[in-house]
């Protein structure tokens, strides 16, 4: 069975090549509003093809994408998500475990990279990293999209709140130093090779679950 999403998301990334760079931007910020986490994958991606379908309509009249938009733009994005249906929580479920997959990926390689063998974890880094995990995917699927049409300060909270972690958990690690004790001892390739088996599965899983959704959509022209 074919990904039909890959396919939808290969026209609309040559489609969108005919468009100017305003049109192009502002769409794409408004898809990274329209996280992954609040719409099913086909609908944020058929929403996508409208929109860039819109663009080009607006262009053609010598009009920018943004003018074509009435009102709050966030609200019109609410509107459409609203309208679009909510996520079904299997899918949900499927782009949460995906995110986490990835970080934990990454990291396990960045700690095979540093260490090559067995590696001793402190309760500071244990603690440290599953709020990393935790934080990084929470921030990637509801705080950072958002907060994007926010004015000022706000927009920048999930940069703020990542920094501010930052600072916290030194100056915790700094002052207990129960904290800096050995919890275990790890084998970097091992650890990085279940992460990677994990992210594969995971992959896998969603994947199939975007093919068994593709057969309800009709969405070539």
């Amino acid at each position: 069975m074919s990904n039909k999403l890959k396919l939808l998301k290969k026209e609309n990334k040559l489609r969108e090549q005919s468009l100017s760079t305003e049109s192009s931007n502002a769409i794409l910020k408004i898809m990274e509003y329209m996280s992954a986490a609040r719409m099913g994958a086909f609908d944020r991606e058929i929403t996508h093809k409208e929109l860039i379908g819109m663009a080009l309509e607006a262009e053609q009249r010598n009009e920018t994408f943004s003018e074509i938009i009435e009102g709050d733009i966030k609200e019109w994005c609410e509107t459409v998500i609203e309208n679009s249906g909510k996520i079904s929580k299997k899918e949900f479920l499927l782009v949460v475990a995906y995110d986490l997959a990835i970080r934990a990926l990454f990291l396990s390689i960045v700690f095979f990279v540093i260490h090559t063998d067995a590696e001793v974890v402190s309760v500071y880094e244990s603690i440290f990293f599953l709020t990393w995990l935790v934080i990084g995917t929470a921030g990637q699927i509801y705080l950072r999209p958002r907060f994007l049409y926010e004015k000022g300060w706000k927009k920048h909270i999930y940069n703020f709140l990542l920094t501010f972690i930052l600072i916290l958990s030194a100056v915790v690690n700094w002052h207990i130093p129960f904290l800096k004790s050995a919890l275990f001892r790890i084998n970097t390739l091992w650890i990085a090779g279940v992460a990677f088996t994990v992210f594969l599965l995971v992959k896998v899983a969603y994947d199939y679950y975007i093919i068994c959704q593709s057969k309800k959509y009709k969405w070539t022209d």
